[in-house]
């Protein structure tokens, strides 16, 4: 305020001098006097009349500032916090899918485990029950060969005596010499 007087106070001095130096000025004492009161007339009107209206509405532009500022403070703290408890949530998450994913792994070694293990025991049973077929068809195919040599025998041995043999008691007789024979092959 004092600074706006000291403004219109040097104003009026500065066109003062300028009358009284004649400087070229058509400015007649009348009309200069008119203007610096009509000058300060306003600054005095808008001092008393509007002065504390705009003040007033400065202080409230303030409060508002004030108040948005302490608004996005506040925000900002909030964002920080649930950008926290975001960070937080995503540690546990990640925390609980390694587990999950752990147990998973575990889970899946076990029921590997369990089928491989599952499977040589089929695999087991399937080749005892090859071998023991194998070892039939061997005693099948040993049998027949036998029966077949015997067969053979008989129609060589009729052939040579070629006389009237009793084919039953042959057969025994080379039953039983083939019997003596694997049985001396296997002591």
């Amino acid at each position: 305020m004092d600074k706006a007087a000291e403004a219109v106070r040097a104003a009026i001095m500065n066109g003062i001098d300028l009358i009284r130096e004649g400087a070229g000025v058509d400015v007649t004492a009348v009309t200069f006097i008119t203007q610096i009161c009509a000058t300060i007339v306003l600054f005095l009107f808008v001092r008393f009349f509007m002065w504390d209206k705009v003040t007033n509405i400065l202080h409230k532009r303030e409060e508002l500032v004030m108040e948005s500022l302490n608004k996005k403070a506040e925000a900002e703290q909030r964002i920080a916090s649930v950008n926290e408890e975001s960070a937080q949530i995503i540690k546990e998450a990640k925390e609980e899918a390694n587990r999950i994913n752990k147990e998973a792994v575990v889970d899946a070694n076990q029921k590997r485990d369990a089928i491989i293990e599952k499977a040589k025991n089929e695999a087991s049973v399937l080749e005892k029950e090859a071998h023991e077929k194998l070892d039939a068809d061997v005693a099948k195919a040993e049998e027949g060969l036998k029966q077949e040599i015997i067969d053979v025998a008989y129609l060589l041995a009729e052939k040579i005596v070629e006389a009237n043999i009793d084919k039953a008691k042959d057969e025994k007789l080379v039953k039983q010499f083939f019997e003596e024979q694997n049985n001396g092959k296997r002591s």
